[in-house]
Order: structure tokens, then C-alpha cells, then sequence
């Protein structure tokens, strides 16, 4: 068995594509789980801070300078990272046990079928997963549809009507 499945087809997502897919997704988010990080922040780093001061080699920051640091860090990462990843697309894999970006990687056992639809001059692959749940990925124009419809095919995965 092979650690590391060989890679069929590999490209980048679109960046048209993968901002607006991102944008949804983020839309989907409630709106405490972006803020749900700055407790979280000040609960672990203060807790590290707390630990630091009964250690007599360590000088630790005085509270205030760590609440902000906490706090500036919760922020940051509940805020700034979800941001900054819209600018980065993710590339995709298809390889001969899965299809997948670096968040979401489908074994082939997973997809029922699929069908192919264009978005602004875009090709888009639609996938149907056996939980009824659908996953999308943008197609470079370098990869072609019939590419991606014979390894689909190959998997024993059908197309659907259109």
C-alpha cells in the first residue's frame, strides 16, 4: 500500500472561483465564531502566563501587556486569517484515492456522482456526496472536462443528467 497515492491531476482553483466559494463560506459562519476567538486566545494565553510566573528562570510580561497580547492575538486570528485567505488559492488533487484542496480532501467512496457547469466562463466540477451534500471545485482552463470525466468514470462515480 502506498503512503503517498499518486497524483493524476493537479491545479490550482481559479482565484474568481475560490474568493467567491470563500466568500460564501464565511457567510455561512454565525457571527459569534469569528469572536469566539478572542476568549479562547485570552483563556490559553493567559493560562500560559499564569503557569510562566512560578517559574524563577522566567521573567514574565506584566498583566496588562499580556491581556493585550492576548486579546490583539484573538483578533487576529478570528479576523485577519479568514481575511488574508481569500487572497490564496488552493490547489487541487486528483489523485488515484481522492479529490481535494488542502481543507477538504474527498476519498472516492464519498462522491456518488457529478456533473460539470460553467460560472462565468468558468468550468465548474459539482460533486454528490453520499451524505446528499455537494462540494464544487473550479477547473483551470489547462485541465480539461473530459480529463477529470474519465478518471470520475474510471472510479465507478456517474454523471448526472444536466
Amino acid at each position: 500500500m502506498k503512503l503517498f497515492p499518486k497524483v493524476l491531476y493537479k491545479w490550482n482553483e481559479p482565484k474568481l472561483f475560490a474568493t467567491k466559494r470563500k466568500k460564501e463560506e464565511n457567510n455561512q459562519q454565525r457571527w459569534w465564531q469569528k469572536a469566539l476567538f478572542i476568549p479562547g486566545s485570552l483563556l490559553l494565553c493567559m493560562t500560559l502566563w499564569y503557569l510562566s510566573r512560578f517559574d524563577p528562570n522566567k521573567d514574565p510580561v506584566s498583566f496588562e501587556v499580556a491581556i493585550s497580547i492576548s486579546t490583539s492575538l484573538g483578533i487576529f486570528l478570528g479576523y485577519v486569517v479568514p481575511w488574508l485567505n481569500l487572497f490564496i488559492t488552493p490547489e487541487i488533487k486528483v489523485t488515484e484515492k481522492f479529490i481535494g484542496r488542502q481543507q477538504h480532501i474527498l476519498p472516492w467512496d464519498k462522491v456518488e456522482s457529478f456533473s460539470f457547469y460553467k460560472d462565468q466562463e468558468l468550468d465548474i466540477l459539482k460533486l454528490r456526496l453520499t451524505d446528499g451534500t455537494y462540494q464544487t471545485f473550479g477547473l483551470e482552463p489547462s485541465i480539461g472536462k473530459n480529463c477529470i470525466k474519465r478518471v470520475l468514470q474510471d472510479q465507478n462515480i456517474e454523471q448526472e443528467a444536466c
